[in-house]
């Protein structure tokens, strides 16, 4: 089957506003995984016309109201990243030092019994330490980092410990994590600050945007540790310290595993379903992402859309040729910049896969690819 696709007709600054017009309700309706739209095919851009692609072809202003709805937004967007909720369960150890949530040394008013045996959602013998989004605030930081505050509430959960300690001997201790100020069944709260930086990736041929979230720092400052059990626990205050070690690690193990899960998902070009989706320069990990083989950074999946327009699916019979189609591009790349929002520029791409012998040679040459200037 030969392609007829018409040669442009007209410089190429009057054809892309109805191109990038068509391209963005494509956007709309497809992502880099799949399209559900008629007359699109998500694929990717060929190669060999990077060099016909417009540096800096759009650009998308993030202003700081949009950063508000952000926030105001963020929280389901944790809750649909994690189906059981932020939650995590301390299983009972009665062999290691210390031992954990075996049965309760004390009763709690109207929380559990003297000699309960703690149990996790699961069924399993364990604490259940089950938490919740209470307030996310998003901080630039310029020229190019969001800084993420999570304040994490419901802090409230009883645990049986057991420690040997020198001098006092065996302690036993129900450790009561609470708002420090208040009473013992005011849930403490938990900030973590998540920072994500930007970047343009310079080893991708499209100058690919690239989003690394760091490592989630805690701030404990409102927690405080009710300790129940004998004049040996008020003995061995030390013990508040030991038990928010734990707590910390629990939280930010949970917290790292989620992002780690959610950079790897969506933010990292996936190799799972092709092992051969990695660029030259990058090699398929043991995660099933691509990884850089100079660095073993992820290789930055591409934040947009590519594929081949079927014009004659798309505008019928505004169209000569059925077999017409059109290679797209538009992803964010090339630029970005922090202030007191997020700036952000896009690639875009538009290549015709044939030129029909039926339509005059255009000697109008295409304009020069070179970056076009941000915006003030």
């Amino acid at each position: 089957m030969t392609d007829l696709t018409p040669r442009w007709t007209a410089p190429l600054r009057t054809l892309w506003r109805p191109c990038l017009l068509m391209m963005v309700s494509l956007l709309a309706a497809c992502s880099a995984d799949s399209c559900g739209c008629e007359g699109f095919v998500a694929q990717d851009f060929p190669p060999e016309h990077y060099d016909k692609t417009m540096p800096q072809g759009a650009q998308i202003r993030l202003s700081p109201t949009g950063l508000d709805f952000v926030e105001q937004n963020i929280g389901p967007i944790i809750d649909g990243a994690l189906p059981g909720g932020l939650q995590f369960c301390i299983a009972t150890d009665t062999a290691g030092d210390p031992k954990l949530c075996y049965p309760y040394n004390r009763a709690r008013n109207g929380v559990h019994a003297q000699g309960e045996q703690p149990f996790c959602s699961d069924g399993s013998q364990g604490c259940q330490i089950t938490l919740s989004i209470e307030e996310t605030i998003i901080t630039p930081k310029p020229p190019n980092q969001l800084e993420v505050a999570i304040t994490i509430g419901n802090l409230n959960p009883t645990v049986p410990f057991e420690t040997d300690v020198a001098v006092i001997g065996n302690v036993k201790c129900d450790v009561t994590p609470y708002k420090k100020g208040a009473d013992i069944n005011t849930p403490a709260t938990i900030t973590a600050f998540v920072p994500i930086t930007f970047a343009i990736d310079q080893m991708s041929p499209t100058k690919d945007l690239s989003i690394d979230v760091g490592e989630v720092e805690l701030n404990l400052q409102d927690l405080d540790f009710d300790l129940k059990g004998g004049f040996k626990c008020g003995a061995a205050d030390f013990l508040r310290g030991l038990f928010r070690g734990i707590i910390e690690d629990l939280v930010r193990d949970q917290l790292k595993d989620t992002v780690d899960a959610l950079v790897a998902e969506q933010l990292c070009l996936s190799c799972a379903e092709d092992a051969n989706a990695c660029p030259d320069t990058a090699s398929c990990g043991s995660d099933q992402i691509c990884l850089y083989n100079n660095t073993q950074e992820c290789v930055p999946a591409p934040l947009g859309i590519e594929g081949r327009m079927l014009m004659a699916q798309l505008i019928g019979d505004f169209t000569q040729e059925e077999d017409a189609e059109v290679d797209v591009m538009f992803k964010m790349a090339d630029y970005v910049n922090v202030d007191e929002g997020v700036t952000l520029a896009g690639r875009t791409g538009f290549q015709s896969t044939a030129i029909s012998p039926c339509a005059p040679i255009d000697p109008t040459t295409r304009p020069p690819f070179t970056a076009i200037p941000i915006s003030p």
